[in-house]
């Protein structure tokens, strides 16, 4: 007798999004706000707060970050560049223009440097596909 073990529902089916939104932003782990509560130990930076496809509620998209990131100034100018740009400050663009002058490959700065740029503002983002 052979058994299909399957995993299903709403957790997988969000966890799937999640890892989805990794090619959208440009990196390799994306965690909600959820996972982020049970990993104390981690460092972690927000992305933005998404709204996945087939969904009514934005959640908070988060990235674990390694030990050795940047250093703590830089994740420290990153989270205040991104609540000038979650509370819609116009200074957010020449704070994450900075940050990219300092790490041009981070993901995440590029991701919301472009989107500025765009004419985007605020941390939302409402997704149209998987």
């Amino acid at each position: 007798m052979r058994h299909n073990y399957t995993a299903s529902g709403d957790a997988v089916n969000t966890a799937s999004r999640l890892e989805g939104l990794n090619k959208h932003f440009g990196t390799r782990l994306s965690v909600s706000g959820v996972t982020r509560s049970l990993c104390a130990d981690i460092r972690f930076r927000p992305t933005a707060s998404v709204v996945l496809k087939g969904k009514t509620h934005a959640i908070e998209v988060w990235e674990p970050l390694p030990e050795d990131d940047h250093g703590s100034g830089f994740f420290g100018r990153y989270c205040q560049a991104y609540e000038m740009l979650k509370d819609g400050a116009r200074d957010a663009e020449r704070l994450f223009e900075a940050l990219a002058r300092e790490a041009p490959d981070d993901p995440s700065v590029a991701f919301h440097l472009g989107r500025i740029r765009q004419g985007a503002s605020g941390i939302a983002v409402v997704m149209t596909e998987k």
